[in-house]
C-alpha cells in the first residue's frame, strides 16, 4: 500500500514544517527537537534517508520529497 496524496497532505497540517528561515521564503533550517534530536523539515532525522547537519538549509520541495521518502517505511 503507497500513501495518496492526501494522506501526506494529512501529515503535513498534523506534523508542520518547522523552523523558516526569515530571508529565505521557502526554506527551513535544521533544529533540535524537544528530544535534543537533529530534525529538519517535517520531522526528518538522520537515522535513515537524506542526511545533513546542523546548518543544513532544505526548500520546500526538498522537505516534501523527504517526507514522501520517510514515509515508506511505514508503507
Amino acid at each position: 500500500m503507497k500513501i495518496s496524496d492526501k494522506g501526506l497532505k494529512l501529515i503535513k497540517a498534523f506534523e508542520g514544517c518547522l523552523k523558516p528561515v526569515p530571508h529565505l521564503t521557502g526554506h527551513f533550517s535544521a533544529y533540535r527537537c524537544p528530544a535534543d534530536v537533529l530534525t529538519i523539515g517535517y520531522g526528518h532525522t538522520n537515522d535513515h534517508g537524506r542526511q545533513f547537519n546542523s546548518g543544513s538549509v532544505w526548500t520546500q520541495a526538498e522537505c516534501d520529497a523527504e517526507l514522501a521518502a520517510d514515509m515508506e517505511k511505514f508503507e
